[in-house]
């Protein structure tokens, strides 16, 4: 039903104006009480007990004078050929009598001719343990045979979506960028170190060297401090940026010391709190040709991309 062009008798291609094509398959998004549409805003049919006006579907009972009606628009029931209202029960859209409900809104599920509301995390229920639409943050289960086994789980920060299992992400928190389904940090990690002189045989320079020569041998021995500290870095940074040393700046140089600062990206990395913590302790080991005085290692947030 609905289906415009299939591929077989059980795979629709196309619906429909009114029906929109989910799993192969078209379903009714007929805006209620109409029964076809000419265009996107128009009904062009009524669903029973509604008539079209301008089109657009009004209730009408006016089969309850002569005792003519064959079905009755949602709130109502029908009895010996007329539509009565149904009792007043919350969330209830439709009855079979005035005795109790058969039909919930949304967010609500039939419990003994009542309706009760579904779990927060489900926004439309069965009952109220088996969902069938979880919400925001949330994803429904999958049975190995790949139906719904009607089981709701959160899903993992930075996933503000996500489906199929806890990790697998659709929309990502404020900071956080998609790519694929996977969330990653929108952070840079801004480095700045003060380097000294080194205390071995193989030093760049020493504490007993001139001024002049400190900065001598500083300046000829740039790239093997670049690189020494590229060594450091963790994996995933090298992987992405394989010319390290080209984000790397010397920063200024005075006797004692060199102020080294770098920024990095921390895309390929899913939390920036960790790679912050990361390049600190790999930063914590010194490196070759000289001291590391001291270390700043900060993550900063910048604009999503997405």
């Amino acid at each position: 039903m609905g289906c415009q062009t299939c591929t077989s008798a059980s795979n629709c291609s196309a619906c429909q104006l009114g029906y929109s094509l989910v799993n192969n398959l078209c379903v009714s998004s007929l805006p209620y009480p109409c029964a076809s549409m000419s265009s996107t805003s128009t009904c062009s049919a009524c669903l029973q007990g509604y008539t079209l006006s301008v089109s657009t579907c009004v209730l009408s009972l006016s089969c309850n004078a002569d005792s003519s009606c064959t079905g009755c628009p949602y709130g109502y029931y029908l009895i010996n050929s007329t539509c009565q209202s149904c009792p007043s029960l919350p969330n209830c859209l439709s009855c079979n009598s005035n005795n109790g409900c058969n039909l919930c809104s949304t967010g609500y599920f039939l419990n003994s001719a009542a309706c009760s509301a579904c779990n927060s995390n489900c926004l439309d229920c069965s009952s109220l343990t088996y969902c069938n639409q979880a919400a925001s943050g949330y994803y429904l289960d999958i049975n190995n045979d790949g139906s719904f086994s009607g089981k709701v789980y959160s899903c993992n920060s930075p996933c503000l979506t996500c489906q199929y299992n806890s990790n697998y992400c659709l929309t990502c928190i404020s900071g956080y960028t998609i790519s694929g389904s996977v969330c990653f940090s929108n952070a840079k990690i801004v480095i700045q170190i003060i380097l000294g002189p080194g205390t071995t045989s193989s030093s760049i320079f020493f504490s007993s060297d001139s001024t002049a020569t400190q900065l001598a041998k500083a300046l000829t021995n740039v790239n093997r401090l670049l690189a020494s500290l590229c060594s450091l870095l963790p994996a995933a940074f090298k992987k992405n940026d394989p010319l390290c040393q080209n984000i790397l700046r010397i920063t200024s140089m005075a006797t004692g010391s060199i102020a080294v600062g770098m920024e990095l990206s921390a895309d390929g990395m899913t939390d920036s709190g960790s790679t912050e913590t990361l390049v600190s302790s790999s930063l914590s080991v010194g490196i070759d040709g000289a001291s590391i005085i001291s270390s700043s290692v900060t993550s900063q947030d910048i604009p999503s991309s997405s």
